[in-house]
Parts: structure tokens; C-alpha cells; sequence
């Protein structure tokens, strides 16, 4: 049947309507015509292979009964069907007729094997080339892909975040082998000029930060180079190790929600590692590592916070929703080829279903897209660095192999690449099987762009086979994506209120390493300088509303000179290269700042006092009238002071 510009026209529409709107009809199907021609959608025609037998996908005329060389082939309601067809050596035709219409398909055969060319031989490491002199290398990009071997198993080692640095110390075919003795790809490696690489890379300052907006603690470890990494989360501690490293450190931490004290262990051959003994109760969520300006930065991820609302449980959550393919990349298609809907279709559905329920919720849903636009895999994964969510799911419409029976592999997956993602994954899949009426499947080990990520809990779902038949005839059904799609919300704020609920209002805190038990809302104040933790041998203290430091830490750490008089019981403080002088009184309700000769007059919500023999001064005043930016982070009951250039 030939359809008119204009009726191409409105059916594009439909179909985006369909995308984004949730359908009331139980019986409705996604835009579907019926072809009434033999459409052949795999394999190819004149494909070639050495497997034994392969199936072969189609549609066709859902009116009339199709016959393959003579035989009768069954058939879904719309037509759909696979045929899982013997093959003899060479050529292999098969017709497939309805009424006048016919269809021809040839597959060649070459050999008698039975599919498949092997996956080569087993790693070992006398294949490994090892050079008399190391080179010294930079990871090119994000998320990379790290072994420890030199092969595709799916036992993967971290990521490696984009700018880490190693030695090279030999080769294994495509891969090269790392300090660590792991290996990576060559060509996600720029070798580097060996004379800007010093002897050992000194840690000469580790710092800890909240990343509140985030929900993240954050280690800073002061450096040379962005050295060689490895984390690992267990029960009670966090590991983090560097290669070609050296502590040249005493650990200086502020309070935090995760973990009490840092210890540095040293080993052999330059590798130092640190060790985050946890709160109890408290497991992080995931991971991160970053470079920033001299700093490697370890990110712990805390479980999400979520606020006290019946009808919205689930605010205060981030979670991530990936629609898997979209725009030119449509996805894996199904029995009627690009006759019928594609992968990208059926995926966008459901993943809007799933995000309708979640901010039913309370959640904050962060989309990798809401329409039928592309967004590549490296943005989408990059999305998903720089966000930071509780959760990320992917829903992606399944699909494998011709050499494989179609007809026979079906159903729900589930897919994770790192073992703190198993729970989740696990909990999701049961979840989602019973709600949405599936079978039930134990999530698999890969290494995939959009799970091979551990700054939160990431897993892919492909919710059914787009190459079997009659899961292919469920997919586009517009019940089946609604089902799907609340299934997937439910259980993803299911788990993610089972997170919550195992956190403690009241935990041990520390400061400087002494830890005591005290409610979050008493938690001592943490004042940072550029992301450096200030030191104050008395503890800051709040008064209507304005933190209180003693003046002389707090002067000398803005570089200002400062000069008390103990006798009018006030103070001058400059700062000659900023032209900024400061007076203030004991007691005085203001501030006076006098800079370039102009002198203003600032109110103070809390005087300057003397409290345990020890004179404090208004943080925020002091440091706004030295040019400086000041926020307070409530959650983490700390000052942030960020000094300002022109």
C-alpha cells in the first residue's frame, strides 16, 4: 500500500506523539501498519558464515499464512516470525511465499564448523614483551577500560579516569602493561616526554572537602603528576593506592559522614596506600577520581539523603535515565526491519514512563534525552561523571547474534560491571520481573560504556529480545511499555529508600581523628580556604547566625597583616598588595573597611568577643572585606572561602 507525502507526514507525527505521551488504551499498539509484502530483516541476503544453522527474522502480511520452501512457518498476530534454519556446506536458498508474493534469502557456508572463530589463546604472561627501560604514558580519554589482563575478559579493574599517568613497563599485542601490572588498550594511551616525569611523585598535602550539591566527600591528594590509581570498597574501609608515589604528608581531615580517621600505609617499589577506616553504618554509594589543578581527587559518593515526605518520599534522590540509542543511531530493529519501530521508539516510551513515576515520587530525574535527538555514548556517559546521580538505569531493547536460535532467547537482562553495582542490579531485576510479569534472570557481568562507571550504582536493562518474535509483538504494545516503565520506577525507588532507611540520624563524627557520638545538627564548623581546611586551636563557634574564628588564624591564613591592641581591646589588619585596611572593636556592632582611601562602614550580625581568653572576630565579614567569596554549606556545617582575582 503506498501512503502519500502528507500521510507520511502524519504518521511521523503520530509516532512522536506516541514517544512522549502515555497512552490510555490497554490494546494499543505503537504506529504499525501491516506491510503486506515479506519483508526479510536478517540476515542479510548472500550473508556469509561458518555456523551450522542461523535463524532468520521477518515480517509479513499478518492476513494471510507464510510458507517457507514449502513449508508452513509460524507467525505473531502482526505478522512477525524467525525460522532457525540448518545450513549445508555452500550455498543455501530459501524462499519464503504468501499467496503472490515470494521472497528469496542465500546464505553461504563455508566449512563445516559450527560458528564461531574462537577467542584466540589464553592470556599469559610470557607473552608479555618487557621493555629494559619503562616509558611513561597519559590516559587520552574518560571511563577507560583497564584489565588485568591482556585480553576481553569481563573481570574488568577500575576505570581509569581521563589524565592518569603510568609507567609503561612492556607490551602484550594491542595492549600496553602499567606500573600496576594491568594492562590497557595502546591506543587509549599519549606517551609522554620522560624528562617532565620526576623520581617519585610526592603527596604533599591530603585535605578532605564536601561536595554537598553532589552529595559527595571529597579527598585531595596534593601532587607531581596525576598518578596511577587503584580503589577498592570493602566492608569496613576504603583503599585508595597510588603508583610511583610517596606520602610526604601527616593526613589532615574534617569532619565527615563516611569515614574517622586516614592511615598511610607504605609498601614496596613506590606505592603508597591510604586507608578510610568507616563510620559505622556508613558505605559509600560509588567513587569517583579526578585531576584538578596539582590535586588527585578522591570523590566517595554517600548514600542519598532523602527528606521526611510521606507523598514524596523520594525527594531529595538523583537518578539517571538513559533511552538507550536515538536520532540516526535507531538501535537494533526487529522482525519488520525500519518498516515498524526501532529500538530508539520502544526505549524512549518506557524510559518516559519510568521517569513519570519517579518524580511522581519526589525524585529529581535527569534524562540523557526526552525526544527522538542523538546523544552519543561518550556524552551520555560524561553526563553521568558530571552529575553525580544515586542511581543510573539504562533501558535498551535486546537483541543478538543470527548464529543464535532467535526463537528460543527471550526475556529480561540485566547488566552491571563492578561488584558494589551487584545489589542493586539484583534487587532491580527481581523487582522489575515481578511488577511487570517477566521471568526471572540473575544480572550479568559486561563491560559496558554506561555501566563501567563508579561514581554511583549503574546498571543497563534490556527489557526484552527486539529479535524474538513474539517479545517483539509484546514490546510495542502500548500496555507492555507503561508496565515496564513504572516497573523499572518502582523498583528503582524501592531500593533507593532501602538505601535511606539503613541511615543513622545520629553517627560518629571526627575531628582530627577523635571520634565522638553526636548529633549531625552539633557537628563541629569546618572552615575551608581554597579548599584547604583551616586549623583553629579553639573550635568556631555560631552567634546570631555568624561563625566566629580567632582573629589571628583567621588574618594570617588571608596573608593580612593584623595588630591587636590589648589595651583599647581592638584591631588593624592590612593587606598591602590589596590596598585593604580593616579596623574593628571588641564588641562594635561594625566593621570599618578602608580601601584605595574610601573607608565604608560594614554591620555585623555578631560582635567580635573574647570567649575562653581567646579573641574571635566575624568569619564573613573578615574575608568579604579582604575581597574574598564566603558561602556556608548547611549540610556539612562548614565556610567555604574562595579568594577572588581580577
Amino acid at each position: 500500500m503506498n501512503i502519500s507525502c502528507k500521510n507520511k507526514v502524519l504518521a511521523i507525527a503520530l509516532l512522536a506523539l506516541l514517544l512522549l505521551l502515555p497512552c490510555p488504551s490497554a490494546n494499543a499498539y505503537m504506529l504499525y501498519e501491516n506491510p503486506q509484502r515479506i519483508i526479510i530483516s536478517a540476515p542479510a541476503d548472500n550473508y556469509k558464515t561458518s555456523s551450522a544453522q542461523v535463524s532468520i527474522l521477518g515480517a509479513c502480511d499478518w492476513t494471510q499464512p507464510l510458507y517457507m520452501n514449502g513449508q508452513s512457518v509460524s507467525c505473531t498476530e502482526h505478522g512477525f516470525f524467525s525460522v532457525y534454519v540448518n545450513l549445508q556446506p555452500g550455498e543455501n536458498q530459501f524462499t519464503f511465499t504468501q499467496g503472490e508474493n515470494s521472497r528469496s534469502i542465500t546464505i553461504n557456508r563455508s566449512g563445516s564448523g559450527s560458528g564461531g572463530s574462537g577467542s584466540g589463546g589464553a592470556f599469559s604472561w610470557d607473552n608479555v614483551k618487557f621493555y629494559d627501560t619503562a616509558l611513561w604514558g597519559e590516559v587520552k580519554s574518560n571511563n577507560i577500560t583497564h584489565r588485568a589482563q591482556a585480553d576481553k575478559s569481563q573481570n574488568l579493574l577500575n576505570a581509569l579516569a581521563k589524565g592518569t599517568a603510568s609507567r609503561i613497563i612492556g607490551e602484550c599485542g594491542d595492549y600496553y602493561c602499567l606500573a600496576d601490572r594491568s594492562f590497557i588498550y595502546k591506543n587509549n594511551v599519549r606517551l609522554l616526554d620522560m624528562a617532565a616525569i620526576p623520581a617519585v611523585n610526592q603527596i604533599t598535602s591530603i585535605t578532605v572537602t564536601p561536595r554537598t550539591a553532589q552529595n559527595c566527600t571529597e579527598i585531595n591528594f596534593k601532587a607531581q603528576i596525576n598518578a596511577l590509581y587503584k580503589a577498592e570498597l570493602t566492608g569496613d574501609q576504603v583503599r585508595f593506592t597510588l603508583y610511583d608515589s610517596a606520602n610526604a604528608c601527616q593526613p589532615v581531615y574534617a569532619d565527615n559522614p563516611l569515614f574517622s580517621d586516614i592511615q598511610a600505609v607504605a609498601a614496596e617499589n613506590g606505592v603508597v596506600q591510604y586507608v578510610f577506616n568507616l563510620k559505622s553504618g556508613a558505605h559509600p554509594n560509588g567513587y569517583y577520581v579526578e585531576y584538578r589543578d596539582g590535586y588527585i581527587v578522591l570523590g566517595l559518593k554517600q548514600p542519598p539523603q532523602l527528606t521526611d515526605n510521606a507523598e514524596q518520599p523520594l525527594a531529595g534522590a538523583v537518578i539517571l535515565l538513559d533511552a538507550g540509542h536515538g536520532g540516526s543511531d535507531g538501535g537494533a530493529s526487529g522482525p519488520p526491519a525500519s518498516a515498524g519501530p526501532l529500538e530508539k521508539n520502544i526505549n524512549l516510551v518506557i524510559t518516559n514512563y519510568a521517569k513519570a513515576y519517579l518524580e511522581s515520587q519526589g525524585a529529581t530525574v535527569i534524562m540523557t534525552r526526552t525526544d527522538d535527538s542523538e546523544s552519543g555514548l561518550a556524552a551520555r556517559v560524561s553526563q553521568i561523571l558530571e552529575t553525580k546521580p544515586d542511581l543510573s538505569i539504562s533501558i535498551h531493547s535486546n537483541s543478538i547474534a543470527e548464529t543464535a536460535d532467535y526463537g528460543n532467547i527471550r526475556g529480561l537482562r540485566t547488566y552491571y560491571s563492578y561488584p558494589f553495582s551487584l545489589n542493586a542490579a539484583s534487587f532491580i531485576t527481581q523487582r522489575v520481573s515481578q511488577y511487570a510479569g517477566l521471568n526471572q534472570t540473575t544480572p550479568q557481568l559486561s563491560n559496558l560504556a554506561l555501566t563501567r562507571i563508579e561514581n554511583t550504582l549503574a546498571i543497563l536493562l534490556e527489557n526484552a529480545f527486539i529479535s524474538n518474535p513474539d517479545d517483539y509483538e509484546m514490546m510495542i504494545q502500548s500496555e507492555y511499555q507503561q508496565r515496564f516503565g513504572e516497573a523499572v520506577g518502582q523498583a528503582a525507588a524501592e531500593y533507593l529508600l532501602s538505601l535511606a532507611q539503613n541511615e543513622s540520624s545520629v553517627y560518629a563524627v571526627s575531628t582530627m581523628g577523635q571520634a565522638v557520638s553526636t548529633d549531625p545538627a552539633n557537628r563541629p564548623i569546618t572552615v575551608y580556604l581554597d579548599g584547604q581546611p583551616l586549623q583553629f586551636d579553639v573550635q568556631p563557634t555560631i552567634q546570631n547566625g555568624s561563625t566566629l574564628v580567632p582573629l589571628r588564624a583567621i588574618f594570617e591564613a588571608l596573608e593580612a597583616q593584623v595588630n591587636w591592641n590589648n589595651d583599647t581591646k581592638d584591631l588593624v589588619a592590612v593587606k598591602p598588595a590589596a590596598d585593604i585596611r580593616l579596623y574593628l572593636a571588641l564588641n562594635s556592632p561594625e566593621l570599618q573597611i578602608t580601601e584605595a582611601g574610601q573607608t565604608r562602614a560594614v554591620s555585623l550580625p555578631a560582635a567580635a568577643t573574647i570567649i575562653d581568653g581567646r579573641v574571635l572576630v566575624p568569619l564573613r565579614a573578615i574575608s568579604e572585606g579582604f575581597g574574598c567569596d564566603v558561602s556556608w554549606e548547611a549540610a556539612e556545617r562548614s565556610v567555604v572561602i574562595r579568594t577572588l582575582e581580577d
